[in-house]
This record gives structure tokens, sequence and C-alpha cells, in this order.
């Protein structure tokens, strides 16, 4: 007999199985107790049966009691819900992220339901009575449909931590998700975040086109890892709402890069967390000053990870020749805490070209902060920012607030400069701002390479299509690699500007935040190129700094395209991963250069369009 897959089945089928038996029972007994008392005792033999009844509602009571809280039990979640699949340490941020007052939540994972609940309090996330928590299978096809995906508000494929194939399951699931909703199409493609364990997967994934056009249809699929969601949050992130930010940018001297400085990022603990912290480093530290950035992995058993790290992230070809253009990556096999590394810490400390950045990345907590009281003196009572991860902070958060009202015998302060990461309870995925500007970054270089005829069709489409702005339709029909591109380009402004002693404050901007490219019936393809042309003339950037971020922002690229398994050809070859321009600035004929100048130029209207103001002087020339 064929499985019946109808969805109003299986809600009644479930509804009869857990919910009418222990109906009939309790109303049963409430029939017959009144009865009992308005005739008394002609019905005194049914005594017993009464018995029976009230022992049974009891019992029945107990079992959905008891199904409740273990999560057996399901219900009927209409639309507009938020999904979680799978219960993982992203899980309390996103809860805390999605908890509106008119959200109704549901987390379908094969974890206990009393092990969610002491995370839940541990995060001080209180009972919500529209939280859902199901026990089961999350790879499941009918635990699936009833969670309704065709009229969920938004997903996230998290998996279940501590499982070891939890990657692969994710993916799993996602095709199944897409199978149901091809028999049962949602009006619009729905949010999907998917997150991705595993770092090297992570980076596979975002190299391919995993999921085709049609599946775009179903499902608007964001991959994210939480390890390099933390990276970002450290370097990359936009501002907060007041407009700071909460950690020290890598370059953090701007006068010291000016003179020709180099930013030196020291990693303690080659994990997960610390190859992410090397990635992300890769990513955005490229200042086009004449200096390398360095990295200095210490980990005493690095040779674990370091030939995979260095394989997978394509840092060296097959010769050992390293690839990497403005970056320098060395990996010693020593403890943080040992006298050789502490010589190699005071040796950075005292050079006046070195700009040191300290990152603890043990996921043991109290290994991290124990290896950071060993750290030499000089090094706590300095600048140098010091960065320790601490997936539960609030002892570390106490020590850091006893210290800072603590001196030593010469009266400084100690680990004025400390600052812990990579919390479970504080970590919100969150990506708008940010994911606003790698779109407008795109549309910016659509626009400017399209010939006009082609960018008069892309609007007439994007008319047709009834899209809300030329962004957007770019963005909806961009490939999955090249999103990943911008989006990369706009995580390494931030600590681009503030290594050119420029930052980022607001929330402001006159528009208010409106998309750049909304389409009005007489706005055509010359109409976009023209507008872009007077905001560039408009920038208030001088051209010394337009240069010096357009070589930077070539540099970033370069080093972005590595890590993605690309090399350089004389032709390029996109198919094999081949590119012409994977060479110094300088050697770029002036068509390329031109692509990189153009978002030099229009970061002040990047930043004001996403509701962000250019702040500081920079390093301006004489005559600006």
């Amino acid at each position: 007999m064929p499985k019946i897959r109808n969805r109003s089945y299986l809600t009644f089928n479930r509804l009869i199985k857990e919910s009418v038996s222990a109906q009939i029972v309790v109303t049963l007994s409430v029939l017959f107790l009144v009865g009992f008392i308005l005739w008394g005792s002609w019905y005194a033999g049914l005594i017993p049966l009464a018995g029976f009844l009230i022992a049974q509602s009891v019992n029945v009571g107990s079992k959905l009691a008891r199904d409740n809280r273990e999560g057996k039990r399901r219900c009927w979640l209409g639309s507009g819900h938020t999904a979680l699949l799978g219960w993982d340490e992203t899980a309390p941020g996103i809860l805390k992220k999605n908890m509106g007052a008119d959200n109704r939540i549901v987390v379908l994972s094969s974890v206990r339901t009393e092990h969610i609940r002491r995370e839940l309090e541990a995060a001080n996330i209180g009972r919500n009575r529209r939280l859902f928590l199901f026990n089961g299978n999350y790879g499941d096809e009918d635990e699936i449909r009833g969670l309704s995906p065709d009229k969920a508000a938004r997903l996230y494929l998290l998996g279940d931590a501590g499982d070891p194939s939890r990657d692969s399951k994710n993916i799993e699931t996602a095709v199944k998700i897409l199978e149901i909703l091809g028999d049962n199409p949602p009006q619009r493609a729905i949010d999907c975040f998917f997150h991705i364990y595993d770092l090297y997967i992570f980076n596979m994934m975002q190299g391919s086109d995993y999921f085709s056009e049609a599946d775009r249809r179903y499902l608007n699929i964001r991959l994210f890892n939480f390890y390099e969601e933390w990276a970002q949050r450290l370097w990359s992130y936009l501002p907060d709402g007041a407009g700071e930010h909460p950690y020290p940018a890598l370059a953090y001297d701007a006068e010291r890069l000016a003179r020709g400085g180099n930013v030196h990022l020291v990693i303690a603990g080659f994990g997960k967390m610390g190859q992410a912290l090397a990635v992300e480093a890769i990513r955005v530290c490229h200042y086009a000053n004449g200096a390398k950035t360095r990295i200095t992995v210490v980990d005493t058993d690095v040779a674990r990870e370091k030939d995979k790290f260095v394989s997978c992230f394509s840092i060296c070809d097959e010769t050992g020749r390293r690839l990497l253009h403005d970056v320098d990556i060395d990996f010693v096999a020593d403890s943080l805490e040992s006298p050789r590394t502490n010589a190699f810490l005071k040796a950075l400390y005292r050079d006046e070209k070195q700009i040191p950045t300290v990152a603890i990345c043990f996921s043991d907590v109290d290994k991290a902060l124990s290896a950071a009281l060993a750290l030499p003196v000089d090094i706590k009572k300095s600048e140098i920012p010091i960065l320790i991860r601490q997936e539960g902070h609030t002892g570390l958060r106490a020590l850091k607030e006893r210290f800072e009202e603590t001196r030593n015998a010469d009266g400084v302060h100690i680990w004025k400069n400390i600052h812990y990461f990579g919390g479970l309870d504080e970590y919100v995925h969150d990506e708008s701002d940010n994911e606003r500007m790698a779109m407008l970054l795109n549309a910016v270089y659509k626009a400017h390479v399209l010939a006009p005829e082609a960018l008069d069709a892309a609007i007439a489409e994007c008319r047709e299509q009834d899209m809300e702005s030329l962004e957007a339709y770019f963005w909806a029909n961009q490939e999955e690699t090249f999103r990943w591109s911008s989006r990369y380009r706009a995580a390494a402004l931030v600590e681009r500007l503030r290594g050119f002693g420029y930052s980022l404050r607001g929330p402001g901007g006159a528009d208010g935040g409106e998309p750049a490219f909304r389409i009005f019936p007489e706005l055509d393809g010359g109409g976009v190129k023209r507008m872009i042309d007077g905001l560039r003339r408009e920038t208030i950037l001088p051209k010394e700094t337009v240069d010096r971020l357009a070589e930077a922002e070539h540099d970033r690229w370069w080093s972005e395209r590595v890590l993605a398994g690309w090399e350089h050809a004389p032709e390029t070859d996109r198919e094999n991963l081949r590119h012409a321009d994977l060479r110094p600035y300088a050697e770029l004929s002036p068509e390329s250069r031109e692509k990189d100048i153009l978002v030099a130029t229009l970061i002040p209207w990047l930043a004001k369009t996403c509701g962000w103001a250019l702040d500081g002087a920079g390093n301006r020339s004489d005559d600006a």
C-alpha cells in the first residue's frame, strides 16, 4: 500500500492517535461524576466504574503532560512561523532574535527537550507559549511535512550538536524540503538559513552552485558557519546601532600603519575557531602600504591541522610555493606559555613596526583563561588587544571588571585591553546590513560592466518581474559563488577603512537606507550609468586615498580567489578557476584597475545608502 502523503490526513491521524482517546476518557469521567451527584445512591453500584474512569483520566492526563514535556505531541502551526530543524550551539541566539510577540517558533530535534530547556534557561530565554519543542528526527520526511514548510516565514537547518554527520544530514534535509515544496509551491521563496559546521565543507560549498535556479524559486538559501560568523563579528561587521565597533581593528594604529607598519595576528589554538580567524584575517588585512600582514599560529598540535588547512584553502601550490600575495602565515608547534613563545611576544611588543593582536582560541574556556593569565606582563599592560574565547563568559566578565579596578605596583591597569568572544549566548546570526552592502556592490559592478543595451534589457525584466529594485534583481539572478565574492568585499570594507583612518558611524544617511536603484519609468540603462558617474564625482575621498583603497581591494580579491582555489594564468578560464588578473595591481590593465577604483570611489555613497556615514580625516593628501 502506498504511503499517504496528504498533510490533512497526517494531521488528522496524529490528532486521533494523541488527543481523541484522552478527550473521550476525560469527557466520560466528567459526565459520570455529574450523573452520580445528581442521582446519588441509585447508581451506587457504578462506584467501581467511576474509580476506573477517574484513574484512567489521571493516567491519560499524566501521559499528555509527559508527552508535552518530552516533545512527543504535535500541534497545528498555521503560517508565518519560524522552524528550527536541529539543535546546535547557534540555536539559543537564533531563538533570541526570532522571539517576537506574534512569531510562532518550533524546534524539531532529536536532542532531549529537557536538555534544550536547560540551555534556554542558561541563555536567559524563559518559557514562551509560542515556542514549541518537538522531539523527533528532523531528517524524516513526515516530520518535515508536519512543520508546514510551505507556510513558514523562515527555516533554519542547524543539525543536532554532536552528530558527526550533521552537515551531510543537513544537505539531505534541504533536498527533502525542496521536494516537499515542489508538491506544495510557496507563494514566495522562503528564507532558509543553512548551518554548515565544518569549515572546509563550508568553503567548498561557497565555491559551487549547490542548488539550481529552480531550487531558488522555493528556497532563498543562505549558508552560514558559526566560526566564520564570529570571525566576521570581530573585524568585519558594520557597527552596532550606537555606531560602535565592539572589537578593535586589526590595524588599530593607523599612524603606525601609514609609516609602513604591518598587522601581526597571533593565534593560539588552531581548532575550528582559530582556523576561521586565520581565514578572515587573510580576507580583510590588505592595506596597500607595502607591508605584508603576518599571521603566526601557535599550537602544540599544529601539525595535525596544518597540512589540511594549507591544502583546502590553497595557500601553497604542489611545489610548496606560497600563493598569497601580501599575507604570510607561519605555524609554530609550541605552547603559548613556553619561554620561546614569551620571548617572541615580547619582541613583537618592542618592534615599532608591528601592530600585534593576540587571539586565544582554545575551546576549553579554562585553558583559554589560563593561557591568557600566563602572557608576559608587558603584553597584558600594553595597548595590544587580547582576544579570549569564552563560550560562557560570565566568569571572565567578572574577572575583567575586577582587573579594571586593580592596578599593579606601578599604578598601571592590567588587562585593560582584553576582550572575550565566541559566546554562544551572544551569538545572533544577523546579516542584514552586510548583506545589503553586498547587494549594492554587486549591482554597481553589474551596472558598470554591462553594455547599455544589456542594462536596458535587465531593467525591462526587472520591471516585468515587479522587483523592488535593480540591486534585488541582479542579486536574485547572481550565481551563489559570486554572491559570496560580494559578501566578502563588503565584509572587508570596515577593516580597510579603519586601517586608513576612517570609521563608519551611524545610523545616518539622509535617505534612510532606501534602495539605491529604484526603477522609475524614465530611467534606462544610460540613466543608471550617468547616476553612478555622478555619485563618483561627488565622492569625499581624495584621489590618493582612492588609489590606495583600490590597490588594497585588488589584493583582497586576489586573496579571496586564492582561498577559493583559483590560480594565475595568462588567459582567464573561469571554468577551471584561472584568472589573468591574479597579479600585482601595478601590472593590471587600466580596464581591470577601473573596477577596483569604482568600488573605492563609491565607498562613502555605499555607506550612506546602508544608513551609515563615513567619519575621520583618514590619510588625506595635502591637496584634498
